[in-house]
């Protein structure tokens, strides 16, 4: 999710040398990271305890998991001026 889901054009990605779309991008990293072992999740963390190991987390208030290793992702948001022209642009390089 995130940001790669309304990027149309990556164009300066090492491994991509004539660019991706973003949802194309986030499902091969998807790929990648389970050829590896990852366990693919979806949901929100509500609750974490890095008290002990191995680490616990509570997703949605009912799924408890545990875990060796946890990533910490919160995103990024564009910080928008108001102006009009940034809609109009939007998603053809303007940043």
């Amino acid at each position: 999710g995130g940001q790669l889901t309304i990027t149309n054009d990556v164009e300066n990605y090492p491994g991509y040398p004539d660019g991706v779309v973003g949802p194309q991008m986030m499902v091969d990293f998807q790929k990648q990271a389970e050829r590896f072992g990852a366990e693919i999740r979806y949901g929100l963390v509500t609750d974490v305890d890095f008290s002990g190991w191995p680490h616990r987390a509570v997703i949605d208030e009912k799924t408890n998991i545990e875990a060796e290793s946890v990533i910490i992702s919160t995103g990024a948001s564009a910080k928008w001026l108001g102006l009009e022209s940034e809609q109009r642009l939007n998603g053809k390089g303007v940043s």
